[in-house]
């Protein structure tokens, strides 16, 4: 069994996260299996309300008492939202999409503040380091293979660069690993594991 310092932070038995997709492709039985299996699952919390929110949560929850976590998307900036994920109590809070002039340090201390654990996606090397010095707990190195649309730069090229500007804090692969082999290459690469997917969990 591989264990990383990732998994010591999120208190999972492998070094897999599904990647916080919303609803409409994550399903809490989905993310729950992903958690039961040792990894740690997580699903969207953007554009649901606080109802909907404590719903899927409680849904997840359900389903697994293994560490699991919920995504908001920042620069949509919603604040009721966030403070309804916190309040769900999820073991992690996945944090996405920041705005660049976005204060990344009140969303990282609120999660804190309610006794998660804190990741950060980044898809370049300035938002990476922005995400260490607010303080999150975990940095996703998300290559353009993670859908295009959060940056322009390969995996295999960003997550090098990411772990050089941000180690020791760990870091989650996160664009294109489809399997074990994709694993080994995100270790390699000096990555402390993966986040992939709906379609590849």
């Amino acid at each position: 069994m591989i264990q990383t310092r990732v998994c010591e932070v999120l208190g999972i038995d492998h070094p897999v996260a599904l990647g916080g997709m919303p609803t409409v492709y994550n399903t809490p039985a989905l993310a729950a299996a992903v958690s039961n299996a040792g990894g740690i699952g997580i699903i969207g919390s953007t554009y649901l309300d606080p109802d909907e929110i404590a719903a899927v949560a409680a849904a997840v929850r359900a389903l697994t008492d293994k560490p699991f976590g919920l995504n908001s998307l920042m620069f949509l900036d919603d604040q009721v939202g966030y403070e309804a994920a916190l309040a769900a109590a999820p073991e992690l809070v996945s944090l996405a999409w920041a705005g660049k002039d976005q204060d990344l340090k009140p969303w990282v201390d609120a999660g804190h503040g309610a006794s998660c654990k804190v990741s950060f996606m980044a898809a370049d090397v300035e938002d990476a380091v922005r995400g260490a010095e607010a303080g999150a707990d975990v940095i996703v190195a998300q290559g353009n293979e993670g859908g295009g649309h959060v940056g322009w730069m390969a995996l295999s090229v960003l997550l090098p660069m990411v772990v050089d500007a941000v180690g020791p804090v760990p870091i989650l692969a996160a664009g294109g690993v489809a399997d074990g082999r994709g694993l080994a290459a995100a270790l390699a690469f000096g990555a402390d594991g993966v986040c992939e997917a709906a379609h590849i969990a």
